[in-house]
């Protein structure tokens, strides 16, 4: 092989990818988790005359702080679906890694310009993707969006699904607006039935506060993933500013972070967020079969 040139520099060893935790409730004889990727036709007929239930995650490559991973939202997305499956029956599509968002409103603008001296209500940026982020996130637009969910519950309507459950596990507002407009839309022309369900669960610990890329989904992460490395935060005891590393917790704070990733965060207390919300989407499941 030939040299490589003066100027270019050559890294010793490959990088190695974060690998995602081995599941060890995973077993080869329930069909890796009814994915129906990896089932033949004869087990896909089976489990939908069983189970008449289609789950399609769909959720953007998206900024979430320098220590985790951009894939979050579709990740934490697989896992919820995968539990509520196991409670509920039906076959799991393949993750979409696809999703839009829209400019915050100004109440979430607000509170990450109180520790900011750099921006103002003019700034202008998309979701959270905040101006001195290292990299944008992976958002397409509404209208792409929008065709994209169209076109897969057609295919889940043509094949004769009757209960189609839409995964989105990211919370831009456009993009929440779409899913919900093709549900509508399904379930006034179609014999089918869409639903989108609330998945997020409170789980009541003192200092809990339910958000863009803070303790919980840091937990989430670490339940099933290697890639979450908190030391790309500053340390402690300096605050986190949500202008600073793209956290968000909602319209009533200091413009820092309050639950605290680096204090509280853990793979168990991930594990107990997907149950909760597993549990949450699987009733909203059951209650839909019974309509």
């Amino acid at each position: 092989s030939q040299p490589a040139p003066a100027d270019m520099t050559v890294s010793p060893e490959p990088v190695k990818a974060p690998l995602m935790k081995q599941n060890k409730e995973l077993k080869r004889g329930y069909i890796m988790e009814n994915r129906i990727e990896y089932m033949r036709p004869d087990q896909i007929l089976a489990e939908q005359k069983r189970n008449n239930i289609v789950y399609q995650v769909f959720a953007p490559l998206e900024w979430h702080s320098p220590s985790m991973p951009i894939g979050t939202d579709p990740l934490l997305g697989q896992e919820i679906t995968r539990r509520a499956a196991k409670k509920t029956g039906g076959v799991i599509m393949p993750t979409c890694f696809m999703g839009c968002d829209s400019e915050l409103g100004p109440e979430m603008k607000a509170q990450i310009m109180k520790q900011s001296d750099k921006y103002d209500e003019n700034t202008y940026w998309l979701g959270m993707d905040l101006p001195d982020n290292s990299m944008k996130s992976y958002y397409v637009r509404d209208e792409v969006m929008g065709i994209v969910i169209r076109e897969q519950v057609r295919m889940m309507v043509e094949h004769g699904y009757k209960l189609i459950v839409l995964m989105n596990t990211h919370g831009g507002k456009a993009h929440r607006e779409v899913a919900k407009r093709i549900a509508r839309e399904t379930n006034q022309q179609t014999d089918a039935t869409v639903i989108v369900p609330e998945f997020f669960a409170s789980l009541g610990y003192e200092g809990e506060r339910l958000g863009h890329a803070n303790t919980a989904e840091h937990s989430m992460m670490m339940a099933v993933t290697d890639s979450v490395d908190l030391s790309k935060l500053p340390p402690l005891p300096e605050k986190l500013a949500y202008c600073d590393v793209g956290m968000l917790e909602g319209s009533d704070g200091d413009g820092y972070v309050q639950d605290d990733p680096r204090i509280n965060a853990s793979a168990e207390l991930g594990d107990r967020y997907y149950e909760a919300m597993s549990e949450a989407v699987a009733k909203q499941v059951f209650e839909a079969l019974k309509k």
